[in-house]
């Protein structure tokens, strides 16, 4: 079974996905990660050689190898995936949709304090990040609602978590 982890920068996605992985004995994928190995180009690269769309095709695609490919995988998306081109639809035909939720003020702390690693956010702080990332999850929680389950991630253990995640999908 593929289960796919969605939700905003910050959300635990990839921390709970490894956990996830292992507790499992799945294989963790980086959907970001994914698309930059096959590329060869990282993620701001693409987007200023080949432009957003190109770089939105290229994570239909790669859910579509995924699910093609994996019998047995946890996979972390990209926050603006389920957005675009029916991945909601290509992710739930292939797997479980888990939407991570985490409050707008937690989100803001755990990209503040990782925003070496996040470039869209980098130029933001204080008020104005939370107004950015308030700004993003308006647009996106129509499509992350749409997942068959959805976890809070504050002030929980990402092992507990997985353990959690695990016991309803198994």
């Amino acid at each position: 079974m593929i289960i796919f982890l969605i939700g905003m920068p910050g959300s635990g996605k990839t921390t709970i996905g490894k956990e996830l992985a292992k507790q499992t004995g799945s294989i963790f994928i980086d959907s970001d990660i994914y698309i930059i190995e096959k590329e060869k180009l990282s993620i701001p690269q693409i987007f200023k050689t080949k432009g957003e769309d190109y770089f939105r095709k290229a994570e239909t695609n790669a859910l579509k190898d995924i699910i093609e490919r994996s019998k047995k995988a946890v996979v972390a998306v990209g926050g603006g995936t389920p957005c675009f081109h029916n991945n909601m639809e290509v992710m739930m035909k292939g797997g479980k949709v888990i939407y991570l939720k985490a409050s707008l003020d937690e989100l803001a702390k755990r990209i503040e304090a990782d925003a070496n690693e996040r470039p869209l956010f980098s130029k933001h702080k204080g008020p104005k990040l939370k107004e950015k990332i308030a700004s993003m999850l308006d647009h996106r929680e129509k499509y992350y609602a749409k997942a068959q389950m959805s976890f809070d991630t504050d002030n929980i253990a990402p092992d507990i978590i997985a353990k959690q995640i695990k016991g309803l999908v198994e």
